[in-house]
């Protein structure tokens, strides 16, 4: 398997932004999160529990999972939790073009509830 590239300043700063805008704590209003959390679209959510994506890995079948999820997922089981092959961590690439659409989801959705508009989506 390949290692990814290091990532670019651009893309650490998007990490950093994902990382401010969906922590726990970051807002004074932690129902705001976990609401915008809950209005997230299937595709920005992991495969394995349904959560929000942070960190998210592509699987070489396609299917999204949250890094650390897989991980322990794979350190009991051993095969993707969705197709049952034989998978490993290192078989997984970082998802760096949907975790920039997760960024601008994020930011996007953040900036609806603040504005008082309600409902959240894309």
């Amino acid at each position: 398997p390949t290692t990814p590239p290091p990532a670019s300043p651009a893309t650490t700063t998007s990490i950093a932004a994902t990382a401010v805008v969906l922590a726990p704590g970051s807002s004074g209003d932690s129902r705001g999160l976990r609401e915008l959390a809950a209005g997230a679209p299937a595709w920005l959510r992991c495969a394995l529990d349904g959560r929000l994506l942070a960190d998210l890995v592509r699987s070489p079948a396609g299917n999204l999972f949250e890094r650390s999820t897989l991980q322990r997922y794979l350190g009991t089981h051993g095969v993707c939790p969705v197709t049952g092959v034989p998978l490993r961590l290192e078989d997984c690439l970082r998802a760096l073009d949907v975790r920039r659409e997760l960024v601008v989801w994020a930011r996007r959705n953040c900036a609806r509830g603040k504005s008082g508009v309600s409902g959240v989506g894309p």
